[in-house]
């Protein structure tokens, strides 16, 4: 939760295909907003896909945990963008 664009990339990639984690759309959705604020360009193309796959209310709930998320990360300073 430190800020890497691809860890987190790959987290969401993990609870979307629910490979070593149980699948999850809502904790996918958020690695994927986070990676992609982190200018992860794969992470943007995902979002545009995952997203046809859950409820409003799933992307609801997503984009509230990923702001939460993204607030941790900006103010421990470990962002690692370009």
């Amino acid at each position: 939760n430190q800020g890497h664009a691809r860890a987190h990339f790959n987290l969401a990639f993990m609870y979307h295909q629910g490979h070593g984690v149980p699948q999850n759309y809502v904790k996918a959705y958020v690695y994927l907003n986070v990676a992609a604020a982190l200018n992860e360009q794969d992470a943007r193309k995902m979002l545009t896909l995952i997203q046809k796959e859950m409820t409003l209310e799933q992307v609801a709930e997503g984009q509230k945990q990923a702001e939460i998320l993204w607030n941790k990360i900006k103010t421990s300073g470990k962002q690692s963008a370009p």
